[in-house]
């Protein structure tokens, strides 16, 4: 089995980035601290990147880019011959807005959510969750999930091992478009395949949006974004833990060590499960070296960390942690 390495993010362009190969041997210790760039040059690029998830296999990876309100798109990387291709679009995305992809535990499925019209008769362009099956070595068979309603937005679908959906809904909103200020989360029951309807996760505030959550395989702890006053920056990760009983623990802030001053969101775990994987608006950009050239402004511009979204990975006992 393949196993991506999580390079140390010194942001060194040179060359075709098909020729930045990346070795798959995991190398981040376990004491590491703090996050690390995911594949800068390839998949962390400055492009305002977002929403990653990888095959069991970890040599095929699908992530997002978007711009403004107006485009996202789902992209798609694979590693051969000792390095991961040039992304491209994925042959199910490019024609509708489409995001937040993830891979189900045993690669059988890809969920995603877009706002493709669900029949000839849907003007709404609402965002509804999509399921894909793998058929070889592409996806195809597309199935829109049952619990999709007609008029409100379900997005950033992430899966337990029964087969559970759980997910952001603006359910609640009475607004017609989506309103990310009025955004809880829920999940739908798994039943041999099939959906019908969902429910609001009781952890959620009445004050406060949550978006964005990552269920655990077990369903035992749940990641999600949230803008509860207190934090580091416009919108943290906070865990919460659910006991033997099924009673969900209050939302934890995961710290310093993994959210930042600007908005840290989409989380997810590596399917080796030693890394979180998530995704950040930080700004790391450096305009002291002077004079200044037109041509260095756009090298310094044109980097990971100038404020649009980034991917990163950080080690996952940092949960270990937080549950003592």
């Amino acid at each position: 089995m393949k196993r991506i390495v999580f390079v140390i993010p010194i942001i060194l362009f040179i060359g075709n980035l098909h020729s930045q190969s990346q070795n798959i041997e995991t190398k981040v210790s376990a004491s590491k601290r703090s996050p690390e760039l995911f594949l800068p040059g390839i998949v962390s690029t400055g492009l305002n990147e977002f929403g990653c998830t990888l095959t069991p296999t970890q040599d095929e990876l699908y992530y997002c880019i978007r711009h403004r309100s107006d485009l996202f798109v789902i992209l798609t990387s694979i590693f051969s011959n000792g390095s991961w291709s040039n992304p491209k679009v994925a042959n199910f995305s490019g024609f509708y807005n489409d995001a937040d992809p993830f891979i189900s535990e045993d690669g059988k499925y890809l969920y995603f959510c877009s706002d493709r019209p669900i029949n000839d008769e849907d003007t709404l362009r609402d965002w509804n969750i999509w399921r894909l099956e793998r058929v070889g070595k592409s996806w195809g068979n597309i199935k829109l999930l049952e619990f999709n309603t007609p008029n409100k937005n379900e997005m950033y679908p992430t899966v337990s091992l029964n087969g559970n959906v759980y997910f952001h809904s603006d359910l609640l909103s009475p607004n017609k478009f989506v309103d990310f200020n009025r955004t809880d989360l829920y999940y739908s029951i798994n039943n041999n395949g099939n959906y019908s309807g969902y429910e609001k996760l009781p952890i959620c505030s009445n004050d406060f949006p949550e978006w964005d959550p990552f269920i655990s395989p077990n369903e035992d702890y749940l990641i999600f974004t949230t803008t509860i006053p207190g934090g580091f920056g416009g919108g943290d990760m906070y865990i919460s833990f659910r006991s033997i009983n099924g009673n969900w623990s209050k939302p934890l802030n995961m710290g310093s060590e993994v959210n930042s001053n600007g908005m840290d969101y989409c989380p997810n775990l590596t399917p080796d499960k030693k890394h979180i994987i998530f995704s950040s608006y930080r700004y790391n950009l450096d305009f002291t070296e002077t004079p200044l050239s037109y041509e260095k402004i756009i090298e310094i511009l044109n980097r990971p960390q100038n404020g649009n979204g980034d991917v990163y990975t950080i080690d996952s006992s940092l949960i270990i942690k937080l549950k003592q």
